[in-house]
């Protein structure tokens, strides 16, 4: 088996090339995949005497009952900074042609990737956090494939996207690859696309990319341009252009009905914006470090909304809040020049017990809030219900954001906005 092994790796291999492929065992073709392989790396699979064992008894290889090697699973579990340093190259070239799917991650691999030399039963690649280089030409990979996961490595270059119909998840973030990306050639039937921490550029196009498209991670690169956020693919859930230098005004009035979270932060997009008519599904919001103005208007939030971020912003006007979800678990709104009223608008008992403004004027004046404390010394009598920690816990919560709001606002004035606190004021004061 050595001697094999060393006539193949041989200068003359050189001349022979893919005309041995056919004519290996499944045996020889894995001695070849890891004979660039570290010697450390390399020693898993060899006996006492220096000589590969069974193929059958490679841990982490998996072989049908015909003999041929159907998974290849080398995980190691890691990150980006602690991965092996050198466990030498691998020679994907020389992969099985029965291999269904390869799953490399962590071992600081070094090589190139052939696309048109991949298996032809390849349908699944994870090489995630390795050291490979070259170009990634997506282009050439074949009908089947359906998941390329690559993220952490060195591949550079640009990137086209395939016409491959099989193609579902796609993964190369943390490269370094650059140029633009033509998002409206994506495959027919992706459903997740990362490309994030790159250094892509241009224009972001999202009016004609794949209905099938389910995730887009594009943050952290230098795109630029406008962005367009009223033709979605309606079963997008999940959306993060962040850190980019994208411009201009974005509408939250026509995002897909299934879309869970967005994020557009760290740009330097401009206009106002309106949150009365976002998707009932949202989950979170980030729109934090960029040059929005006008008012905020915190009613209609979505009921499962448990995260906006509007801190670092120009918003310079008024802030209108109506009843706020239990599920909110995050208003960030600091940093921000406004200098119009705060408006609590039809908050009832749902956004804390007694009186609003009443409340939030104690707060603005930094002193406790002694209905607070009477309320919660009563819900912990003995005949207290269950319930009523539960409200004394969200009323709670509710307190909260609303000091961190006032705490960035000092000059705000305080208005009721409900028409019947109003009748109420004025018949009191005839009384």
């Amino acid at each position: 088996m050595t001697s094999l092994l060393s006539f193949l790796t041989a200068d003359t291999s050189s001349h022979l090339g893919r005309l041995d492929y056919a004519s290996l065992s499944q045996q020889a073709l894995m001695e070849m995949v890891i004979s660039q392989a570290s010697g450390k790396f390399q020693r898993a699979y060899k006996d006492k005497k220096g000589q590969f064992i069974d193929i059958s008894d490679w841990k982490g290889v998996t072989i049908d009952s015909d003999g041929s090697v159907r998974k290849i699973i080398w995980e190691v579990f890691t990150t980006p900074v602690s991965m092996n340093k050198n466990e030498g190259t691998l020679s994907f070239e020389w992969l099985p042609d029965s291999l269904v799917i390869l799953k490399c991650p962590g071992n600081g691999f070094k090589g190139t990737i052939d696309w048109k030399k991949l298996p032809k039963s390849l349908k699944k690649i994870n090489a995630i956090v390795n050291r490979l280089s070259g170009s990634i030409n997506l282009h050439e990979i074949r009908e089947g494939l359906e998941d390329i996961s690559l993220d952490y490595n060195e591949f550079s270059g640009t990137v086209q996207f395939p016409k491959n119909k099989t193609l579902k998840c796609l993964s190369v973030k943390n490269n370094q690859l650059h140029g633009t990306l033509n998002l409206s050639k994506l495959p027919p039937n992706l459903k997740e696309l990362s490309c994030e921490s790159n250094s892509f550029e241009g224009n972001i196009r999202l009016t004609k990319l794949p209905e099938s498209l389910t995730s887009l991670a594009l943050q952290n690169n230098s795109f630029s341009g406008s962005l367009n956020l009223s033709s979605l693919p309606e079963g997008l859930e999940q959306l993060d252009v962040s850190y980019n230098s994208l411009t201009g005004s974005i509408d939250l009035e026509h995002l897909p009905s299934n879309l869970e979270d967005i994020d557009v932060s760290h740009n330097s997009l401009s206009g106002t914006i309106s949150l009365q008519k976002l998707p009932q599904s949202l989950d979170g919001l980030s729109l934090n470090d960029n040059n929005f103005t006008g008012d905020i208007l915190l009613e209609d939030l979505p009921k499962v909304l448990t995260e906006l971020s509007l801190q670092r912003n120009a918003f310079d006007g008024s802030v209108v809040i109506g009843k706020l979800s239990r599920a909110l678990d995050t208003l960030e709104m600091g940093n921000n020049p406004l200098s119009g009223k705060v408006v609590l608008k039809d908050v009832g008992h749902d956004f804390w017990k007694g009186d609003s403004i009443d409340h939030v004027t104690r707060l603005r004046e930094g002193g406790r809030d002694e209905d607070s404390d009477s309320s919660s010394d009563d819900s912990s009598s003995d005949d207290s219900s269950e319930d009523d920690s539960e409200v004394e816990d969200y009323d709670y919560r509710r307190r909260e954001i609303m000091q961190r709001l006032l705490d960035s606002a000092d000059d705000w004035d305080l208005d009721s906005g409900s028409e019947s606190d109003s009748e109420s004021d004025s018949d009191s004061e005839s009384d």
